[in-house]
């Protein structure tokens, strides 16, 4: 399956505009690029969003990784101790502040810092699968040569058209048009196929290393 990068993105936007200037910066399309994108990795809870990041704690507190979506909550929080999964469970950032360092495991997300901080002192790693978000294209033309966490990045373009229209020339009715006849329908598809690969993810993680009792793999008629 090949695979998109912010540059295709950028020619097939301005293909559509019946531009050839691509490669070229220009700010208002640019810049509809990278809101299409953030508006459309956050539309969803994509299983190819998914990421697994590990988190270095000093003082009780750990940066948070650049590309976490803080829009979405992470799906998983947690530390290996004396060779154990321990997990931490979310509380709010204002409750924080209460918590004893020797009670159970918890975490608060702080999006104005960019942390997150544990109530423990006995924690250096922090392990945490959450939904990321792409950082945005440069404006200045380059950089953008990354691939793009979609493997299909039609719904992006036809978003970045709409958003464009509507930034530059100001034409509500186009951009209402383009959303409900092109963007939305594709959307509400994308979403529909990959909820179906969700759940034979989850499916598959749950039978294999999930533990049901009769399914550890121990037993005779799982080896």
């Amino acid at each position: 399956m090949p695979r998109f990068t912010g540059s295709n993105i950028k020619q097939s936007v301005a293909g559509q505009l019946g531009k050839t200037d691509y490669a070229t910066p220009v700010t208002n399309r640019d810049v509809a690029i990278n809101d299409a994108r953030t508006q459309f990795y956050s539309a969803h809870t994509w299983s190819f969003c998914r990421a697994l990041d590990s988190i270095t704690i000093t003082a009780s507190e750990g940066p948070l990784p650049d590309t976490f979506n803080s829009s979405r909550e992470p799906t998983s929080v947690f530390a290996t101790i004396d060779g154990s999964k321990q997990s931490f469970i979310r509380v709010d950032l204002d409750d924080f502040q209460y918590l004893d360092t020797d009670s159970d495991y918890y975490y608060a997300i702080d999006t104005e810092d960019w942390t997150i901080n544990i109530n423990r002192t006995d924690v250096a790693t922090l392990q945490m699968w959450h939904y990321q978000v792409p950082t945005p294209l440069p404006l200045s033309g380059s950089g953008d040569s990354g691939y793009e966490l979609c493997s299909d990045p039609t719904a992006i373009i036809r978003l970045s058209i709409a958003l464009y229209w509507l930034n530059t020339e100001r034409d509500e009715g186009k951009f209402q048009i383009f959303m409900e006849s092109e963007y939305n329908p594709l959307l509400n598809k994308l979403i529909f196929e990959d909820k179906k690969l969700s759940k034979k993810r989850d499916t598959y993680e749950m039978m294999n290393f999930g533990d049901l009792g009769w399914n550890k793999r121990s037993r005779s008629y799982l080896m």
